[in-house]
């Protein structure tokens, strides 16, 4: 409820976007009433607000209810919208019963990581780790080359949530010219990390057990940013943030009516 009302307040403006914020923090009282002691810290900073707002009032300031019930709403919407994207690992299973080695299996790796993860986030470590323990590859090696791949997503990514905070937090951020630093610091980053683990002609990295990258897979970064960008064009008015959330959800509709049928 929270997700659609905020989406449908964007082509309806009659509905109040407050519904959507209001959705959110029930939502969020039926996970803290059964279990309290878990959002411990929450409450806490909660109380100190909830004073200082308060004082506010005392000293003569109006809070506005409908500002307390948005902040942040659209960041929790598009986080929520592309959790189901996770759905979507299913074209990343390889049926392959061993793993590719040497240095070009190296780079598809740190590739598909940065790619995939760049979309669906997090999610992609499960499929990747559960398979480099099948094969038990799982190194200190392999380890970096993963992880670092996939956090210079965080540099240009619009589905991490990162980006969603800067965009947030800063009013006159736009999208693609940070994405036009983002993206060559992450290539730099990438190539460092080869260097770093591989030597400069990556001879290390001769004997590397990496991932069977499919390219059936790399569809679905290609489609989300797509379809993001296009609605950028056809709509700039609307948040990126909209967009994105309106993407992940139709896309993995789309995707997984397709692979049922």
């Amino acid at each position: 409820a929270m997700a659609l009302l905020h989406i449908l307040s964007v082509v309806f403006p009659q509905i109040p976007v407050w519904l959507s914020g209001l959705c959110g923090w029930l939502a969020f009282l039926l996970l803290l009433i059964p279990e309290p002691k878990q959002f411990r810290l929450f409450l806490t900073l909660a109380g100190i607000g909830l004073l200082l707002l308060l004082w506010g009032w005392w000293l003569g300031h109006t809070p506005s209810i409908e500002q307390i019930l948005l902040q942040n709403n659209t960041l929790i919407v598009m986080l929520y919208c592309i959790s189901y994207l996770k759905l979507l690992t299913a074209p990343m299973q390889s049926t392959e019963k061993s793993l590719p080695v040497g240095r070009l299996s190296a780079v598809k790796t740190l590739l598909g990581i940065h790619l995939l993860g760049a979309v669906i986030n997090a999610s992609v470590f499960v499929v990747m780790a559960d398979r480099f323990k099948k094969a038990d590859a799982v190194n200190q090696r392999t380890i970096a080359l993963v992880s670092r791949g996939f956090s210079v997503c965080a540099l240009w990514s619009p589905f991490f949530g990162a980006m969603a905070v800067a965009l947030t937090y800063s009013p006159e951020a736009k999208l693609y010219p940070i994405m036009a630093v983002g993206v060559p610091l992450a290539l730099f980053g990438m190539l460092y990390t080869l260097i770093d683990l591989g030597g400069y002609k990556l001879h290390k990295l001769r004997d590397f057990k990496g991932y069977p990258m499919q390219a059936e897979s790399l569809w679905i970064p290609t489609l989300l940013a797509g379809s993001v960008m296009l609605g950028h064009q056809l709509w700039p008015e609307v948040s990126i943030l909209v967009l994105i959330s309106v993407a992940a959800i139709l896309l993995t509709a789309v995707f997984l009516l397709a692979h049922r049928s």
